[in-house]
């Protein structure tokens, strides 16, 4: 043993036995399957919806910058399953509503409540080059506060996906600019509304 290893600090036992149970809990959180809240009117995607959605909003960010994903809170943990995808490079935000992925997200989560789009830092305004959003009710009030969210967030030129009931088709054209597509999204239970993905791009996965 060298006179460097001598000097080298050690935690006490006690110390470290805390930072251990601390790891597992971040461990377990991390790991923790986020149940569906009615109340909230919450439905999770399928899985691959999950990861076809990733795969397109990666594919149109062109491998760096930022994604603003509003109100689709199971997305979050299938972006690192895609190939493209880099921390370094791409940078992911979760608007939400629901506290216990503050948890689950700590570093993408930014409290968001729909009823107050505009409720949001300054300092994210027009510097997301795609947003994502899944308007949380199917009501005109929720796609119309929804849309205003996005705009606020959106590079003037961003890419924009919206996930809801075909029955708002009309609206997503007028609020936003999309088209609808033909990929139909699945959710792991299933909805009694047919529902639709509109974009105002061409996409490539979708």
């Amino acid at each position: 043993m060298t006179d460097s290893d001598d000097d080298m600090p050690t935690l006490p036992s006690d110390t470290l036995e805390i930072l251990r149970q601390f790891q597992e809990e971040q461990q377990r959180i991390a790991e923790e399957i986020v149940t569906e809240d009615w109340q909230l009117s919450q439905f999770w995607y399928s899985p691959e919806t999950a990861r076809q959605l990733c795969q397109e909003v990666v594919d149109a960010l062109g491998g760096k910058g930022r994604i603003a994903c509003i109100s689709c809170p199971t997305l979050i943990q299938y972006f690192p399953e895609i190939e493209q995808y880099d921390p370094d490079t791409i940078s992911v935000s979760l608007f939400e509503y629901d506290s216990r992925f503050a948890k689950k997200f700590p570093s993408e989560y930014i409290f968001y409540d729909y009823r107050h789009p505009l409720a949001i830092p300054q300092e994210l305004k027009g510097v997301y080059d795609v947003v994502i959003a899944d308007p949380p009710f199917l009501s005109d009030e929720c796609l119309l506060k929804t849309a205003q969210s996005v705009r606020f967030l959106a590079k003037p030129h961003a890419r924009i996906l919206l996930c809801t009931g075909t029955i708002m088709e009309q609206k997503a054209e007028r609020l936003l600019g999309l088209h609808r597509l033909n990929y139909e999204p699945c959710h792991a239970n299933n909805l009694s509304n047919e529902f639709s993905c509109f974009a105002n791009y061409e996409t490539k996965f979708l």
